[in-house]
């Protein structure tokens, strides 16, 4: 064989192993791209199963187990024939299990003081609210009409929110709040209740004017 044709063989030598590097880098690419849309398609899958499975979840824990008509709950100590120490009732209640609650419609409460000594019971309304039934704490709130507290009969309360802790057996506020009564308005910001004695004050920014 000629130099000359040794020379072409060479170069094309040279020129089919090139190919065939491109054709194995390719090859490698296209595979790592292909592996690459599989690993997502399946972290996709994953996620929306995932995702599917949550908002089951979701919506399961937005349905009640139970709707109750009439709904009553009595708050009393461990002895038999004693009145109790706080009721509550509501038109319609929707209880879920899965979170321990209840969310109330037209909530009416009595609350009787724990103490003797001319303390009266004191009464509550209100448009809707929500118990705890681990802590036996609830908050009602108002709609159309704020919530109002009878308190004792001699004066009326009324705000847009209250919440009652039964480990503290208080009821309070920290919402503005306006009582009238016995020849009174005091309005103030803040309010609280203790069921221990029946006293109520309005914690701050008070102010009273007499109607007589």
């Amino acid at each position: 064989m000629t130099a000359t044709g040794m020379l072409e063989r060479r170069r094309h030598d040279a020129l089919r192993t090139i190919g065939l590097c491109a054709a194995v880098m390719g090859a490698v690419l296209f595979l790592d791209h292909a592996l690459e849309r599989r690993d997502w398609a399946a972290t996709s899958d994953t996620s929306s199963i995932g995702q599917t499975e949550a908002e089951r979840e979701r919506a399961a824990a937005a349905l009640p187990d139970v709707v109750i008509t009439g709904f009553q709950y009595l708050h009393e100590l461990p002895k038999p024939a004693v009145t109790p120490l706080w009721e509550l009732t509501s038109t319609t209640a929707s209880l879920f299990e899965r979170r321990q609650e209840v969310t109330m419609q037209a909530i009416h409460a009595t609350f009787t003081p724990g103490q003797a000594g001319g303390a009266s019971q004191i009464e509550l309304d209100g448009a809707k609210g929500r118990l705890d039934l681990g802590r036996l704490n609830f908050d009602v709130t108002g709609a159309d009409r704020p919530v109002a507290v009878r308190l004792g009969g001699r004066y009326t309360l009324t705000t847009a929110r209250l919440e009652w802790d039964n480990a503290s057996a208080r009821m309070t506020t920290d919402q503005p709040v306006e009582i009238i009564g016995e020849g009174l308005i005091v309005t103030g910001v803040g309010f609280q209740w203790l069921q221990s004695d029946g006293t109520f004050s309005v914690l701050r920014d008070i102010h009273t004017t007499v109607t007589r």
